[in-house]
Parts: structure tokens; C-alpha cells; sequence
């Protein structure tokens, strides 16, 4: 299991690292100042004259200066700032404006946000004022309930629990970031104030997304409706995002 599990973060690694080129002609690397992620590679290629690449303290090159076309590539594995010159035109640490030399700046990959216990609570999408999701998770099976309180079609005489208010709930598993496969229900036949008995049935599936500890997207699909859509969600309490925080820190730490 450890070996799979090593295998897959490599996999995952490969997947999303990315290859940066930088192009060597007319006494100047271009581009010449680089952000990259660690896990990325640049790639300089010698498009015309007498050059070579050096880091600044010889960590790596592409060996003797040439004047024909070369490659070299090199991948970054940690965080740093990376300064490097052509030896033939240039000298460790001159200004990358002025002279023939570059840097590259290596960020920490961005973790995926993680779905926790922290994401219960009110949500709404602010163009469907009086609508939203109400949602309770269960950490110790990553199991979680939203309850979507919504409309159908506009009655004329408004009344407290009116036919127009619809109820729909959605369970299921989360893992990461996503909670997919929802399934969707519709309750109906209730009355307000009442113990009178409902139906539910099952009309769809919901998918819920999380961007991070303040925002989302719904997906939903109720098909015998021809309904489908998506529309982002956000907290309707402003502050209630520390427990989410807290949670995700420690996570990562």
C-alpha cells in the first residue's frame, strides 16, 4: 500500500509540474525572470551566438559556452531564488536588467484545498436572493447532507409553506475538495406546522465543490425536469470560516 501510495504522488507530481523555455540570443536570456513551482523545468535553448548557462553558484550548467544550438534543461525540487549568468558576457549577481543574466523563482506547489468539518453551515448564491444550502458533514466516514431550500414557479396567493417552496436534500461522499455523486431528493406533501407524513423520491444528483473555506459551486441535474445548472456559493456568515482555517492549517501541517 505505501508503494502505491508513493507511486501515485509521483504520478500526481508529473501530471501537473510544467516546462518553462527561455530562449538565448542577442546577449539576453528571455525571458529572464522567472516564477515557476517546484517539480518545474526550465528549458534554455541557444538560438544564436557564443553562450552558455551557469547558476551563480555553479549548482548547475550546461557545460562549455557553445556557438551552436544546444538545449539544457534543469528541474527545481525545492524552494528557492535561482540566479544564473552566461560566464562568456557576464558575472554572478548583475542586475538581470542590465546585464546577461536571469533569475528564477521557485514557489511551493499549492496544496488542494480539503474538504473538513468546517465547510457546515449557511451558503447561498447572492443572485438567488432567499435561496441557499444548509450543510452538516460527518468527518469520520466523509459523509455529507445539504439540504437546498429553493423555489418552483410563483404562486399568486403567498402563504407560510406554500407550494412554491421547494424542499430538496442531498447526501452522500466527500473526498478532497469534491463532494460528487450527490443523490438529490424532493419531499413533498407536508404541511407547515404539521406532523402530517411527506414522500421523498430521488430526482437527481448534486455535485458541491469547494474553492476554499468561503467559496464553492453546485452542480445539479434533475433530469425527468430536463434541469441542469451550476451557480457558485458562498457563506452567508461573514467570519464563520475559522474552524474551516484551523482545520485545513493543521492539515497541512
Amino acid at each position: 500500500m505505501k508503494y502505491l501510495i508513493l507511486c501515485l504522488t509521483i504520478v500526481s507530481n508529473i501530471l501537473v509540474a510544467e516546462t518553462f523555455d527561455v530562449s538565448i540570443s542577442n546577449f539576453k536570456f528571455t525571458p529572464n525572470d522567472l516564477t515557476i513551482k517546484v517539480g518545474d523545468t526550465v528549458r534554455w535553448t541557444n538560438n544564436g551566438g557564443f553562450h552558455d548557462v551557469t547558476e551563480d553558484n555553479n549548482v548547475f550548467s550546461s557545460g562549455a559556452a557553445s556557438s551552436s544550438t544546444f538545449v539544457f534543461e534543469h528541474t527545481f525540487t525545492s524552494v528557492q531564488e535561482v540566479l544564473y549568468y552566461c560566464t562568456v558576457h557576464s558575472t554572478p549577481g548583475r542586475d538581470i536588467n542590465q546585464f546577461m543574466n536571469g533569475r528564477i523563482v521557485v514557489e511551493a506547489l499549492e496544496e488542494p484545498f480539503q474538504i473538513n468539518q468546517g465547510i457546515s453551515g449557511a451558503w447561498f448564491f447572492s443572485e438567488t436572493s432567499g435561496s441557499g444550502l444548509l450543510l452538516d458533514l460527518r468527518p469520520s466516514d466523509k459523509f455529507i447532507f445539504a439540504a437546498w431550500f429553493t423555489y418552483d414557479t410563483a404562486q399568486a396567493v403567498k402563504t407560510i409553506g406554500s407550494s412554491d417552496n421547494r424542499w430538496l436534500t442531498a447526501s452522500g461522499k466527500y473526498e478532497n475538495d469534491k463532494a460528487t455523486d450527490m443523490e438529490l431528493f424532493h419531499t413533498s406533501g407536508g404541511l407547515f406546522d404539521n406532523s402530517q407524513s411527506v414522500s421523498t423520491e430521488q430526482v437527481g444528483t448534486m455535485t458541491i465543490e469547494f474553492s476554499d473555506c468561503n467559496t464553492g459551486t453546485v452542480n445539479y441535474s434533475i433530469p425527468d425536469e430536463n434541469l441542469t445548472g451550476s451557480f457558485p456559493i458562498q457563506r452567508v456568515l461573514a467570519g464563520t470560516e475559522s474552524l474551516c482555517e484551523n482545520l485545513s492549517n493543521n492539515a497541512e501541517n
